[in-house]
């Protein structure tokens, strides 16, 4: 087992070679993007011979070219590698602390075949995903991981040339929950667009794009007697009496704390064997933004990962009092 003083040699060794390559390639992006201006205002100054200063020029973009290409494979590596370690050293006995954890990968995620079924979450073209862990918590299987979803879309010009957009239609959190056993039928319960959420990955137009995905059928619309649950969220069900049962007033109120923690927007689908919850948030989770370059800021980065697993966990807790779907 690594001690702290190695653990913090070790990432923040690897932190500041992240900076040291990310630097190193944004200023060969700018070379790359501007050398041909530079070679352009030494050709006028000193009065040099344009064709020789364009073929030079040339081989300089080439050059700049290859190495921002090479520079950027290299961060992304590194990046990986970062990830690993504060996945090993930090987030895995941090987890530990309240999970039985059955395995846990920095760089994995949920299976496609998973997301592809899921209905609360959008259609995608491409799939990338982190911190993937599954265990048990209180003796309920459960999985997580970040999850990022992106849509292509291709578009012309006016002079015919094709473009690709990338867009993303989710980022954030996606966790399940095993019942003991199948429910009859399903409950939905996604949150109304709002455009005030300005932090969450999809609002306006995108999020009610995301929201339509897949959801063409008979469900019933149920209204609870929480008025600012109605408003924030609209909940199908195929079973209006499992919908009640589960819509108390106790888990309504966790739901809205969940959401204005997620600070994102929130969708859970209660169906088959499983429960599933996703926070469409914009971000990651158990990320490491500052250098961990003395005790100090290790203590604080594993405290502030405790609290964004007990933000997790909560959700879990007000779901395991539901004993009907666990007996």
């Amino acid at each position: 087992m690594q001690s702290d003083t190695n653990i913090i040699s070790e990432i923040s060794g690897k932190q500041r070679l992240c900076r040291v390559v990310e630097m190193l390639t944004a200023i060969t992006s700018f070379f790359t993007l501007f050398g041909w201006l530079g070679g352009m205002v030494i050709a006028w100054v000193a009065d040099v011979n344009l064709a020789v200063i364009a073929a030079i020029t040339i081989i300089a973009e080439i050059t700049f070219i290859l190495l921002t290409i090479l520079l950027s494979k290299s961060l992304e590596k590194q990046k990986v590698i970062l990830k690993k370690m504060l996945g090993v050293y930090i987030i895995k006995d941090v987890l530990a602390e309240k999970v039985d954890i059955r395995e846990y990968l920095p760089d994995g995620h949920i299976k496609s075949q998973f997301v592809d079924k899921c209905m609360i979450l959008p259609g995608y073209d491409n799939l990338k995903g982190s911190d993937y862990i599954s265990g048990n918590y209180k003796g309920i299987e459960f999985t997580y991981c970040d999850l990022f979803l992106e849509k292509e879309y291709e578009s012309k010009d006016d002079d015919g040339h094709k473009h690709t957009e990338h867009v993303t239609m989710f980022q954030g959190q996606v966790f399940t929950i095993k019942l003991n056993q199948n429910m009859d039928g399903y409950v939905r319960i996604k949150e109304r667009k709002n455009p005030r959420k300005t932090k969450g990955i999809l609002n306006g137009f995108l999020n009610a794009m995301a929201e339509s995905v897949g959801l063409k059928d008979n469900s019933n619309v149920v209204e609870t007697e929480n008025a600012a649950f109605n408003n924030q969220f609209e909940v199908k069900t195929s079973n209006d009496e499992m919908a009640f049962y589960i819509l108390t007033p106790q888990f309504m109120e966790s739901i809205l704390r969940l959401d204005e923690c997620a600070d994102g927007y929130t969708n859970i689908e209660f169906s088959g064997s499983h429960v599933t919850i996703a926070l469409n948030n914009g971000r990651d989770s158990f990320e490491v933004k500052k250098i961990i370059k003395n005790q100090k800021r290790l203590n604080a980065y594993r405290d502030l990962f405790r609290e964004e697993l007990d933000t997790m966990l909560s959700i879990i807790d007000e779901i395991l009092t539901k004993k009907k779907l666990f007996s």
